[in-house]
């Protein structure tokens, strides 16, 4: 095994644990969750894979890591609680860091020799599926900005279905192992999280109409 193929292995492993992870934390709270165990996990697998993507010339599946990073660097300064001044800074110098990278990819894109051997139809999805599956963490990030925490809301399970379904085909297409194994696991896990986010939302409005029945055949004391 050639250190490259370590390095897409290592890759893979992170990706796979921090959904295991993230799983075994939903499962015990009963709704959809992340520990910081989670954001450290996956960062160190966007580094890894990104660094893979980069070397084995796959520009669009790096695009995709290059924003990545900057989403789980800041979801970990939301759960260590930073300021908000310090916390606004950190968001601005993500966003410099993730228009510069994107700029550097834009560049490889237009010299890659697997980005311009391949159909445009290839390609298209390829962009689509990044593109989806990239929104979802612009929509976390903003949930969790708007809430001063990581928070993932039910549409983030949603978008990151459709957006995995569509990159775990561009994969396949590919043909490379790491980047489809990458890409495995993510259905089942997003799957089980928007029933188990049903679930809870269910339980939540349950409770609430209880309370609420409650509160009103509770007698009104006179006040004397």
């Amino acid at each position: 095994m050639s250190w490259l193929d370590f390095l897409g292995g290592a890759g893979v492993v992170c990706f796979f644990s921090r959904w295991l992870i993230q799983w075994f934390f939903t499962e015990r709270e009963k709704q959809s969750v992340a520990p910081q165990s989670f954001w450290w996990v996956s960062l160190l697998g966007t580094a890894t894979l990104g660094t893979y993507s980069f070397l084995s010339g796959e520009p669009i599946l790096l695009l995709g890591y290059v924003v990545n990073t900057a989403i789980y660097t800041r979801n970990l300064a939301l759960l260590r609680n930073a300021d908000k001044a310090n916390g606004w800074r950190g968001w601005q110098l993500a966003l410099v860091c993730v228009v510069v990278a994107v700029a550097l990819i834009a560049v490889k894109f237009t010299t890659s020799e697997k980005f311009n051997q391949s159909t445009p139809a290839w390609n298209a999805l390829g962009i689509a599926g990044l593109a989806i599956w990239n929104s979802r963490w612009g929509l976390q990030w903003w949930y969790s900005e708007k809430k001063s925490m990581s928070h993932f809301p039910p549409i983030f399970w949603w978008v990151s279905l459709v957006g995995n379904t569509m990159l775990l085909t561009y994969t396949i297409h590919v043909g490379d192992p790491f980047f489809i194994a990458s890409y495995l696991l993510g259905p089942v896990i997003q799957t089980r999280n928007v029933i188990l986010n049903r679930r809870f939302m269910k339980a939540e409005r349950e409770r609430a109409c209880e309370d609420g029945a409650a509160a009103m055949s509770t007698p009104a004391t006179d006040a004397r």
